[in-house]
């Protein structure tokens, strides 16, 4: 089974990838095969991909990883020489037995914990010919500690490497090169040359390849290349290299050497060197090293140059050194490290990336996977990619060298000494002249540990920012001794005089976050659960969060939730020597250290657990050293001012460290625990007390700007040592009005102020069961620097975001400042109702008038969706629902009765011109043809509903009409019937309420007709859900309407109807049914239906112009009766609110388009109970069939009746008659012309005949 390597471990959600997100990115791509049109160079690849089981080697070589020269010559990788299979622990979950038998980690991140994996190493133990007839057989017989010896034909030897060859093969001997163009391809097997290498490549000569089995060669004489020696150039060695020994490398390239590959297995050799020795010693140029060590020596680079080093070292090093032990330049190194490290002194690394696991290197008494330290010369390693599991000795040890950037994750390491120090990282050492310097450092810290100080970092250097980074479960524990720091310890000495580029400590640890990181000491001092420092340290936020939760200290049985503690740096200022008394005399001085958590561009930072400063007292008596030989170390003896010793200082100081919380507005610091021990000072951003009030108690407080919000719905004191306001300071404060308390600021004393407090926002708790409900907020030192959150004349310079009325769920309040002797007060009252002081507690009241000034807005959102949202959708329906009358009844009378008698003839049997006769029909293309319209349609107004608030409206929807051909019915009415469907939608804002309606309505309509008078009566109902979007959330409810309204109205027509004057009346009513529901403040509304009546009277002006177009002004008056909303919230009545009555007018215009078409358009203006504009548009058009087939029609000698369609002519007293026999139109000219070509000769009388025959 494949298991993944523990690479990038993302604890922390939307935690970045700790290895450059571009890298990561190409690689996946690449490894996977997408889009791949060449092969991947070794930069571009992230090995977070290869399995735990996969040698370095043969996952670079699968995946076509090709390494490129700057000259675009191009290596590809080869595969590695050995192979791993995992191996079943012993049953008690123990390392099984065997020397090939090594250890890899998984981490569950859920649980945290590190499952050891066991590997077996395989790898080639039989050379030469198969087939041979002589076998030599070593044995690795005689161990003494990491030296030992291997012999041939040993007795039951712990592993064997066996060789077969021929009797008179060449397997010994040596070779040495002086030409140009060499090829070696042979053994070398059990041969000693003493101090002569078995190859020597001389000075300018070339070797184009060297490849074979080099097994059990070379001695431990002072030899340099017990195997191949170079001083010229070398293309290619390719080999397996096997228990061979030497005094400092198996491959020595000499300073003017060049090698361009070495590739191959390196197993156990024995290099005896301890500071030069190396399995490849290199002092020249080496192109590229690919190869596997494992059980021995490695690389060793003195002053030289190697640009690539790719493969796997499992348990190789260099007696105490490490793997690639570095005084020259190395450009990169990949590769999975086991028990390996890297050892950087004096000399240049660009890039480090892999795994490393299960290290147990020492340096100096430094142990870590990768050391850094320097020597004469500096030491530098540009970036660290990788990950460090479970490493005994640590991760990385930094003493006075220089690392730009380590970005990785660290699980698992830590120091097993009792005073370890770094378990992750070791940044170590400082003087006056040179530091330790890390850049930045981006990682995972998890479950790394020490028995002293910093779990996963210890800082005695400088380290620039930590950054993006997760610190878990990370600890510092001691039985007996003291532990400081669980995650990190921040050092730096006090007494060196260094310029201030050399300043020691941690520039910045922005956007990371520390959870459950401890210290404990069963018997001593544990102190720093997350960080211990005493040197300014700055947290920050910036566009990301700082969480700190979870994080404790243990003294003991004590346990303690601390994140930070920072002590003030000691000074040993040097007095001088004083021959009087024959000492060097010295004295402390202490220097305040400073936590500053800076939160910008939205950062927020939240503190969990508490943050305490140590206050001790110091001693600040002269004193000399002493040497005590009971604890055989230096002590400081105090002296008097006459310099005369004393048991016990006399002198002492108390220095208490400084935490400034700083930032922008737009961020904020969230303290949830205590903060001790600290002078506390506020500037730019927003404090807030989360969990509890009193997490200040006891410090000293100066309010420099920003916010100090203490809304955690809970009422409290913070009770501070000494408050200064030093400049204009907001306050935000919980209020409980039913107890008559709020938050608020105490100090045993103040300051000399220069700002004010700014009290720009309240939470309140409860309702008031008072009228005027008065609150102590001030005491007298502070009483008169505070500034009401809603000045009564405007006259304060407060923020913008002041909150000038301040609210419960149900209620609104207003509320004044009252400065008084004793103290200053803030007196409360319902919204509807304002408040004066007049000084002493006296206060006048003055009401406003509108009854919904008394509650939450957001309590008022039903009845106004009521009213302005579907109240008045409806309304709109009923205006706009009536368009087969609003269309037909603007056309003059005779033109209507011409549309009712278009295409048909009279037959008369009078020969009477006047005698109108009976009409029939040819076709009839609008009494017989039905008709389809749309008409969208907006509004944009405000309306102050009474008993309301002042609502901005906006209704918008469409309505799609069908209405049936105007047919004839008894006693000269006509009847037309209209069905409709609409989308309809409402949108309101008021008082930092959005309310939104949108649904659907489906009606009809019964339009009637006689003359000149009309009465159309609709019905509709529909369905709407609306959403309030308030200051708690977004309320979600249904509502249902219905209705029904009628239009009557009667044209008068001027100049034979090109002006009409058409007088009308619309009532309605309209139902609409709110559900009840919960808001999201959790109150419970409660909806009676709304029942509204509205009268509507209007008239308007109607022309008819020769070229069709007909526009119209129109005016109406609305009155809106038995409209009254009737809701409750928790069962308290609001306001019954309605619409007033307005008055509405405008102008419209109509165009008939070839007797077929028709479009219209409307604009309303309402001022009074609605103010705004109302606009409408609209086409009409007719469907159905050009005509039918022709009846006959026909009376004889009968007197036409009065029901038949007549023309109105004018008389002398201007009133109108309806001549009985007028004919007013036949036919149409098309058909007109279309009879005539059938009928030319005919007359009106013998067409009769004629027509009798159709």
């Amino acid at each position: 089974m494949k298991r993944r390597s523990m690479k990038r471990v993302n604890v922390k959600k939307e935690n970045k990838p700790f290895k450059t997100l571009a890298i990561a990115t190409i690689a996946g791509l690449s490894i996977i095969g997408v889009g791949q049109a060449q092969a991947t160079t070794l930069d571009e690849v992230d090995l977070s991909q290869k399995p735990i089981d996969t040698p370095t080697l043969d996952y670079l070589h699968n995946n076509d990883v090709q390494i490129k020269y700057e000259d675009g010559t191009e290596v590809a990788i080869p595969q590695s020489n050995y192979t791993m299979t995992e191996v079943k622990a012993n049953e008690d979950g123990s390392k099984p037995d065997g020397d090939n038998i090594i250890t890899q980690y998984d981490y569950d991140k859920n649980t945290g914990s590190l499952s050891p994996l066991y590997y077996e190493i395989n790898y080639q133990t039989q050379f030469g010919n198969p087939d041979g007839d002589t076998t030599l057989t070593f044995g690795k017989v005689n161990t003494y500690g990491s030296n030992y010896t291997w012999e041939l034909n040993a007795e039951n030897p712990t592993r064997t490497i066996i060789y077969k060859y021929n009797q008179g093969d060449t397997i010994d001997g040596s070779i040495t090169n002086d030409g140009t163009s060499a090829n070696i391809a042979r053994d070398f097997v059990n041969t000693d040359r003493g101090e002569n290498p078995l190859i020597l490549n001389n000075k300018n000569a070339t070797i184009n390849n060297i490849s074979g089995n080099f097994i059990a060669n070379g001695s431990s004489s002072y030899q340099c290349g017990t195997i191949i020696d170079n001083k010229g150039h070398i293309d290619n060695i390719k080999g397996t290299f096997a228990i061979n020994k030497a005094y400092s490398g198996l491959i020595y390239n000499n300073e003017n050497g060049t090698i361009d590959k070495i590739e191959g297995l390196f197993v156990d050799n024995k290099i005896d060197s301890e500071y030069s020795g190396g399995a490849v010693n290199n002092s020249g140029i080496i192109k590229s090293i690919l190869a596997d060590f494992i059980n021995g020596s490695g690389i060793s680079n003195n002053y030289g140059v190697i640009t690539n080093i790719v493969g796997s070292f499992i348990d190789s090093r260099i007696l105490n050194r490490g793997v690639a032990n570095n005084e020259g330049v190395i450009t990169n190194i990949v590769g999975n490290f086991v028990g390996s490290s890297i050892v950087n002194t004096g000399g240049t690394i660009d890039k480090i990336e892999g795994t490393f696991t299960n290290n147990k290197q020492r340096l100096y008494d430094s142990k870590a996977a990768i050391i850094n330290y320097e020597n004469s010369n500096p030491t530098l390693i540009k970036l660290i990619l990788a990950d460090f599991i479970a490493n005994q000795g640590g991760g990385i040890s930094n003493i006075y060298g220089v690392i730009t950037d380590i970005i990785g994750s660290f699980i698992g390491n830590g120091g097993s000494t009792e005073y370890g120090n770094g378990g992750a990282i070791c940044n170590d050492g400082i003087s006056s002249s040179k530091i330790s310097y890390i850049g930045n450092i981006t990682g995972t810290f998890l479950n790394n540990h020490v028995r002293y100080r910093g779990g996963a970092i210890y800082n005695k250097g400088r380290i620039d920012s930590i950054t993006n980074s997760h610190f878990q479960n990370n600890y510092a524990e001691a039985e007996s001794g003291n532990a400081y720091g669980g995650a990190i310890y921040n050092y730096d000495y006090a007494n060196h005089a260094r310029v201030k580029s050399m300043e020691a400590g941690i520039g910045k640890i922005q956007n990371t976050s520390f959870i459950g990181n401890y210290a404990k000491s069963q018997s001593g001092t544990a102190q720093g659960g997350a960080i211990w420092s005493n040197v300014d340290l700055n947290i920050v936020a910036d566009n990301g969060e700082s969480l700190f939760s979870g994080n404790y200290v243990q003294n003991g049985d004590k346990k303690d939730q601390q994140a930070i503690f920072v002590t003030n740096i000691i000074e040993e200022k040097y007095l001088g020597y004083n021959e009087e008394h024959s000492h060097s005399f010295y004295q402390n001085e202490p220097h305040k250290t400073t936590v500053t958590l800076n939160s910008i561009n939205n950062g927020k930072i939240i503190f969990n657990d508490k943050i305490t400063g140590d206050t001790k007292k110091i001693p600040i008596n002269k004193y000399y050293k002493k040497w005590n030989y009971e604890d055989f170390k230096y002590i400081p003896q105090y002296v008097d001012d006459d310099y005369n010793d004393i048991d016990t200082p006399t002198e002492e100081v108390s220095l208490t460290p400084e935490l400034k919380i700083t930032g922008d507005s737009s961020s904020v610091v969230q303290l949830n625990n205590n903060i001790e021990n600290l002078d506390i000072s506020l500037s730019g951003t927003n404090l807030h007390l989360g969990a509890r009030d009193n997490v200040l108690d006891g410090n000293n407080l100066d309010l420099q700007s920003g916010t100090l919000s203490m809304v955690n719905n809970q009422v409290g004191v913070a009770s501070l040592n000494n408050v200064t306001l030093s400049g204009n300071t907001n306050f935000v404060a919980d209020v409980d009005l039913a107890n008559e308390q709020m938050d608020r600021i105490t100090a045993n004393n103040y300051g000399t102020h220069n700002g004010n407090l700014n009290v720009v926002g309240m939470n309140l708790l409860s309702d008031s069961t008072k009228d005027v409900t008065e609150i102590y907020f001030a005491q007298p030192g502070l009483k008169n620097n505070v500034v009401n959150g809603m000045p009564a004349n405007g006259g304060y310079n407060l923020p913008s975001t002041a909150q000038t009325t301040f609210y419960t769920p149900i209620y609104k309040y207003n509320a004044i400042y009252d400065n008084r002797n004793d103290g200053g007060y803030f007196m409360f009252t319902k919204g509807d109702k304002i408040l004066t002081a007049n000084g002493g507690g006296g206060t006048t009241i003055t009401p406003t008038g509108n009854p919904s000034d008394a509650f939450n807005p957001s309590v008022l959102a039903p009845s106004v969706a009521s009213q302005a949202g579907a109240n008045a959708t409806m309304n709109q329906t009923f205006n706009y629902a009536f368009q087969n009358a609003d269309n037909f009844m603007t056309i003059p009378y005779l033109e209507r009765v011409a549309i009712k008698t278009a295409n048909r003839y009279a037959l008369s049997p009078t020969g009477d011109a006047t005698d109108v006769g009976t009409f029939s029909p040819l076709f009839n293309a609008q009494n017989e043809t039905s008709s389809a319209w749309v008409k969208p349609y907006a509004s944009f107004e405000n309306i102050p509903l009474k008993n309301g608030p002042k609502v901005s409206n906006i209704t918008y929807g469409t309505l799609v009409g069908f209405d049936t051909p105007i047919k004839s019915l008894r006693h000269g009415w006509d009847r037309a019937w209209t069905g409709y469907i609409g989308y309809n939608g409402a949108s309101q804002r008021f008082s930092g309420v959005d309310a939104t309606q949108n649904g659907g309505l489906v009606g009809g309509t019964l339009t009637l007709y006689k003359g000149n008078f009309f009465n159309a009566t609709t019905v509709s109902s529909g369905a709407i859900v609306g959403d309030n979007r308030t200051m708690y959330g977004t309320d979600n409810y249904t509502m249902l309407m219905a209705g029904v309204g009628n239009k009557t109205g009667y044209n008068f027509e001027f100049k034979e109807g090109k002006i009409i004057i058409q007088p009308s009346m619309l009532l309605s009513y309209t139902f609409v049914n709110t559900f009840d529901y919960t808001n999201a403040a959790g109150v419970k509304i409660k909806n009676d239906p709304l029942h509204a009546i509205q009268i509507a009277p209007g008239v308007k002006f109607i022309a008819n112009t020769k070229n069709g177009w007909q526009p119209y002004i129109g005016v109406n008056m609305i009155w809106n009766l038995l409209d009254k909303s009737k809701v409750s919230a928790n069962d308290v009545r609001l306001p019954e609110m309605s619409i007033k009555p307005y008055v509405q007018y405008g102008v419209g215009v109509q165009k008939r388009f070839k007797d077929r078409y028709m479009a219209f358009g409307q604009a309303m203006i309402q001022n009074g109970g609605r103010n705004g504009i109302s606009l409408t548009a609209g086409f009409r058009w007719a469907i159905g069939k050009e005509g039918k087939p022709l009846e006959k029609v026909q009376r004889v000698n009968i007197k036409v009746s009065s029901v038949t369609p007549r023309a109105e002519v004018k008389v002398a007293n201007n009133s109108t008659v309806q001549p009985e026999r007028k004919i007013i139109k036949q036919l149409s000219q098309t058909q007109r012309e279309r009879i005539a070509k059938q009928y030319q000769n005919t007359t009106r009388t013998t067409s009769i005949g004629e027509m009798k025959k159709l």
